[in-house]
């Protein structure tokens, strides 16, 4: 005859609330050190939000001409911009001069030249390095270079 025996009500209680903690309590310590690193990260992103408070572009002028955009932005902010420059979303494009800080009131010129014709709809972007969403201002069409 088979005796059947198992553990008793007792014991099988005990061991399933053991195992119910043991997962809880990893589950904790990996939600405490989640929270943490996603608190020094929103900490980091809202000390750079709050240096740019004030942060503003505007455009002035744009002139293109054999190849070159030229673009006089102002910064119409309250704080100094630390470094004014442009990036271009075709290979053909680079920045010639102008890249730099600006003071509030102040006007900077960057000049960006182009190899080939530009058919893309983004031409480039102004912006400051440091307050990229607040200051950037990008320019849209198709500029021809003539003899290319």
């Amino acid at each position: 005859m088979i005796s059947r025996k198992g553990i008793s009500p007792l014991v099988a209680a005990v061991v399933l609330i053991v195992f119910t903690l043991s997962v809880a309590g990893i589950l904790a310590g990996w939600m405490i050190n989640y929270a943490k690193t996603i608190q020094t990260k929103g900490a980091a992103t809202t000390a750079i939000a709050a240096q740019c408070i004030g942060a503003d572009l505007t455009l002035i002028n744009k002139k293109w001409e054999n190849g070159n955009l030229t673009v006089t932005l102002k910064n119409t902010g309250s704080i100094p911009l630390k470094y004014v420059t442009a990036s271009c979303h075709n290979p053909s494009c680079n920045v010639v001069s102008g890249a730099g800080s600006v003071n509030p009131g102040g006007y900077i010129t960057i000049k960006v030249n182009f190899t080939k014709t530009v058919t893309d709809d983004t031409i480039a972007e102004f912006y400051d390095t440091n307050c990229r969403p607040q200051t950037t201002i990008t320019l849209y069409g198709t500029y021809e270079i003539k003899g290319v």
